[in-house]
């Protein structure tokens, strides 16, 4: 339940999440970071401005471009400095004393008292006679389960939201053994309190506190942290409320490169599979058996991307669709990495009786060529089951591409917008895919707004104001509409560069000029203070040749009514059938929801190849979705202006939908809808698909 659909609160704030994906979202809204330990001076906030406050705690974001913002607090801001004559309990006796060195109060906790802990909350149950009171040393990973029935409620955390109250808690050590990243989250088999709250008390109790988090991982909480080699912090375990004390179970790991502490195997519950115990397993981080588990075929993304090179994968990953012919002996999918055509770059079907290869029809065109539009992959021969890495079939070809770098750069205003230009000749005259890699330095990332614009005058959104107030995040990122993950799902860390993301807008909206000309990065600086630099800029651009021929549009439609329910995901399934490639996609929607924030959407292919469509966009405003078209054309969901009552359309998913060019459209495509909060809710009421074919010859 919310406190208001329609109350904006804006508090000015650095806070610090499908996969599948090497990156993944925040911990309260999709693209906020971890806070950088600098406070920043900026007046600016490090999560987008487009999120809206639920009364539950629950932050539903938006891209909403108006005032409504995620009501959260400075990591440290609100916290009482122990130096500083902040109150204290002492246990050992009922009399008022002071410290002489701050001149703090001192009050026996079994008088009922005012106290303070680490935070200057009120405390109604008393400090505990130790502090803290358990310890999981420096092991990773560990986990413990605590119970919080009778502590009493010592600390309040600063991210349940407006007129929320922590509920009894008590407390956990933990030393990092290195340097690095690190996750505590009480999503865990011990836990059974309903909804918890957790947070971070930097080196003791009186610490200042590093992060807070109320529902990242549904109702429970998962906090995301960088953490000095022998640095100790402090876990507040708590409850959202009175009533949520009880059994919670904490577990810290420690995060490989590019992986987000195990969000993304419950961005996934309701997809078939993929919210099982062997998932949740490898992706929540139990243990580092990842890679002997045996997955769906609709989790074979998610847990390639979760393991990282480091994975030797299993001979196969269980196939819960059809493979055409042979049927019985290419049932399974395995990564054998060898560039063939396939599931992704380097997947493809698997004799698993035999361990032999057998071809992958689900991207052959029926006179045995592969469709030579697959994501980096050129022609084969599915007949002779000849890979032909770099070849061609037929008088077709994807390039590998052409690079266009700008080593020059230059200084950004502070504020405004410098227009920094890129040369590109020679290239065949239809554009199939452009990559930009992006070397830019600034010292708060959300002050950065970055558009590209191609010679053709088209224009798509990078990046604005994703990356909180940390340092250089943007110095060595390559967007790409085949990145795992969005720009404003990333969980952003201070001077660590974001590998890849996919950008804002999709670089599909090029898809079919010509590239030749001047290409136009404009990069801006909304917010005075801090300062960055583009040190260089460069594009990589994939012609097609010959220019595809494209084929009569392939519809499906359905009208389920589906109902939304509060914290619950639903599904649609549509199937399609006649077409055997992808060459260009659209989505469109009707679907009614008085929130439509609270809507986390994604989009999966018969394949398995999972988009985002939205992640808590619209804000407060009904019914935005009813009548949406999705395209990789239209205006950033992320970015757009949301009226009440007013379909917003075209959209461009937050996702690229070109994610799933060259796959066979073939089989059951799903719609997830999924509802993140409390107290408004909604309905499927009809969506299509409109799929383009096309061919070489």
């Amino acid at each position: 339940m919310k406190i208001t659909n329609r109350l904006s609160i804006v508090v000015l704030a650095a806070i610090p999440l499908g996969c599948p994906g090497d990156d993944t979202s925040a911990t309260s809204v999709a693209d906020s970071s971890t806070s950088d330990s600098d406070s920043d001076s900026n007046s600016n906030s490090a999560s987008n401005s487009n999120s809206a406050s639920n009364t539950n705690g629950d932050s539903s974001s938006s891209s909403d471009g108006t005032t409504t913002m995620t009501s959260t607090t400075v990591a440290d801001s609100s916290s009482t400095d122990p130096t500083n004559g902040s109150s204290s309990t002492d246990p050992t006796n009922g009399s008022s004393s002071t410290d002489p060195t701050n001149g703090s109060s001192s009050t026996d906790p079994t008088a009922g008292s005012s106290s303070s802990g680490g935070m200057g909350s009120s405390s109604s149950g008393g400090m505990m006679d130790t502090c803290p009171a358990n310890d999981l040393g420096n092991t990773v990973p560990s986990s413990i389960t605590v119970d919080t029935t009778g502590l009493g409620d010592t600390f309040t955390p600063s991210c349940i939201g407006m007129g929320g109250i922590g509920g009894e808690d008590t407390t956990v050590s933990f030393t990092a053994p290195a340097a690095g990243t690190y996750y505590f989250s009480t999503a865990r088999p011990g836990t059974t309190v309903n909804d918890t709250v957790l947070y971070l008390l930097d080196g003791d109790c009186m610490g200042a506190e590093l992060q807070c988090s109320d529902d990242a991982l549904a109702a429970q909480s998962l906090v995301v942290v960088d953490l000095a080699a022998n640095q100790t912090v402090v876990a507040v375990v708590d409850g959202y409320g009175a009533a949520n004390s009880g059994s919670i179970e904490l577990y810290v790991g420690q995060t490989a490169d590019g992986v987000d502490g195990g969000t993304c195997c419950t961005e996934q519950t309701g997809v078939m599979g993929c919210d099982a115990a062997a998932v949740e397993e490898c992706v929540c981080g139990v243990d580092g058996t990842c890679c002997d588990t045996e997955w769906t075929a609709d989790c074979a993304d998610l847990a390639v991307n979760f393991c990282g090179a480091a994975c030797v994968f299993p001979a196969c990953f269980e196939q819960t669709g059809t493979c055409d012919a042979p049927a019985d002996d290419c049932s399974c999918v395995g990564c054998v990495d060898d560039g063939a055509c396939g599931f992704d770059d380097d997947c493809v079907c698997d004799d698993c009786a035999d361990d032999g290869f057998c071809s992958n029809p689900l991207n052959c065109n029926d006179d045995g060529s592969c469709d030579p539009y697959s994501e980096g992959c050129v022609c084969a021969d599915c007949a002779d089951e000849d890979v032909c890495n770099g070849g061609t079939v037929g008088a077709c070809t994807i390039g590998a591409g052409t690079t266009f770098t700008d080593n020059v750069g230059g200084a950004m205003l502070d504020p405004g917008t410098i227009d920094l230009t890129l040369d590109v000749a020679g290239v065949d005259a239809y554009d199939w895919d452009v990559t930009l890699a992006l070397n830019l330095t600034h010292t708060f990332a959300s002050d950065v707004d970055v558009t590209l614009e191609s010679p053709s005058g088209t224009i798509i959104a990078i990046t604005t104001d994703n990356g909180g107030g940390n340092d250089n995040v943007f110095a060595g990122t390559t967007f790409s509409d085949n990145a795992a993950a969005p720009i404003s799902d990333i969980v952003f860390a201070n001077n660590v560069a974001v590998a890849s993301a996919q950008a804002e807008g999709a670089f599909g909206a090029f898809r079919g000029e010509d590239p030749n000309g001047t290409w136009t990065l404009h990069v801006g600086d909304d917010t005075a203070t801090d300062s960055g630099t583009v040190v260089s800029w460069g594009l990589t651009i994939t012609p097609a040749n010959p220019a595809p021929t494209f084929d009569p549009v392939v519809t499906a439609s359905g009208s389920p009514g589906t109902a939304i329910m509060d914290n619950a995901t639903v599904q649609a399934t549509l199937d399609i059938a006649g077409a055997t490639s992808i060459c260009d996609i659209t989505v469109t929607t009707d679907i009614a929801h008085t929130f439509p924030g609270d809507l986390d959407i994604t989009l999966v292919s018969p394949t398995g190849t999972t988009t985002v469509i939205t992640t808590d966009n619209g804000g407060t405003n009904d019914n935005v979705f009813a009548g949406t078209v999705w395209d990789d054309d239209g205006a950033a969901a992320t970015d757009f202006v949301y009226v009440n009552l007013t379909p917003a359309s075209p959209l461009a998913p937050e996702g690229a939908l070109s994610t799933f060019l060259g796959e066979n459209p073939t089989g059951t495509w799903t719609l997830n809808v999924g509802d993140d909060a409390g107290g408004d809710v909604g309905t499927i009421n009809s969506w299509s698909i409109d799929i383009t074919p096309c061919d070489c010859q």
